[in-house]
């Protein structure tokens, strides 16, 4: 492989959808790239529709700390296997323990990006450099400040400013002219900061959202275990719950939806950008992005069972505007690419 590699390290769907856009500008400009991925079906679909190659290392090791110990000595190990016979310049990721870890040892300089101040600080603050959004407060950044780079705006407007709506994409999830569609993304139980307040909420929301003669609901499942439980859980209403059996276009979903529920952060931003109604039922810690789109009227909280019966769902219009940032995608390039002639990148 050649020099001035930039190895990206992708653990979660998400940062594949954010990372796609700038690893093709970093393509475009001459550098090769290594791509890694922790073991998802749906991150493997989003790289293979974009046309990245990619090598998949590890997998998900659960919730038990032992369990997650172990994995990270497992994949830190199988990444050092790959990463030490290839040069390379630099290692991005959206903060990945894996990779920081593997690029102390070799000495490589790592670029972290984010979104979000609950992040794991202790491996963050190990990178040479952290790119995050303006929204998040100075006081809640826990890393010397000269090595911070903060973008004005979300990152999801990284992707979105280059969305152009599929026309096509209405005959993929047929529906009735009457009907109402919403697009529902399960909570991330997996995550370390699940509650099992989201859980209830979102089974709460289901059976609502399903009480409606007159609405579609789009379930995304994140497992396929999962997808069954809720098919089985809601066979009578089966003719209006509509569960994909692979990978789908995420972002024109949205833009086909009426409203957007999840009890993950990603998705509800992306709808809030794109004009979408946007309902979060997660539990957790508010992020600062989130109240940066509550306070513009773009997200809307769902706290308890009453804001679910008080829900008012209705088909919206799509003459909204979508949203333009191209300078961000080149501004997030070039400190990527900036990170080995920075006085400030030298290992801490």
């Amino acid at each position: 492989m050649k020099a001035k590699t930039i190895w990206i390290d992708i653990c979660h769907p998400p940062q594949a959808v954010f990372y796609i856009p700038i690893m093709q500008r970093i393509r475009r400009l001459g550098y090769p790239i290594l791509i890694t991925v922790q073991h998802n079906q749906e991150s493997f679909g989003l790289l293979e529709r974009a046309g990245l190659p990619y090598r998949a290392v590890g997998r998900k090791y659960g919730r038990n700390l032992f369990a997650k110990a172990l994995g990270l000595l497992t994949r830190c190990f199988q990444l050092w296997r790959i990463v030490r016979t290839c040069r390379i310049w630099i290692g991005v990721s959206q903060g990945s323990p894996y990779q920081i870890i593997v690029c102390r040892l070799l000495h490589i300089p790592v670029v972290v990006t984010g979104d979000n101040e609950h992040t794991d600080w202790f491996f963050v603050k190990l990178s040479q450099k952290a790119i995050l959004p303006e929204a998040i407060p100075e006081r809640s950044l826990k890393m010397p400040i000269h090595r911070i780079v903060r973008f004005p705006g979300l990152k999801e407007e990284v992707y979105l400013s280059g969305f152009k709506p599929d026309l096509r994409f209405r005959a993929v999830l047929k529906r009735r002219s009457h009907e109402v569609r919403v697009l529902v993304r399960s909570p991330a139980t997996f995550a370390q900061y699940h509650q099992s307040q989201t859980s209830q909420l979102f089974e709460r929301l289901m059976e609502r959202l399903l009480s409606y003669p007159n609405v579609q609901v789009v379930f995304l499942a994140r497992s396929k275990t999962e997808a069954r439980s809720v098919r089985e859980k809601h066979h009578a209403a089966h003719s209006r719950l509509i569960i994909p059996d692979k990978v789908i276009d995420g972002l024109n979903l949205i833009w086909h939806s009426d409203a957007v529920f999840s009890g993950g952060g990603t998705m509800t931003r992306e709808a809030a950008l794109l004009g979408v109604p946007a309902y979060s039922y997660f539990q957790g810690l508010c992020l600062a992005v989130d109240q940066y789109l509550v306070k513009r009227g773009k997200l809307k909280w769902i706290r308890n069972e009453q804001d679910i019966q008080h829900l008012v769902l209705k088909r919206r219009s799509r003459s909204q505007k979508i949203p333009e940032n191209r300078g961000l995608l080149d501004l997030i390039v070039r400190e990527i690419l900036s990170v080995r002639t920075d006085a400030g990148t030298r290992l801490p």
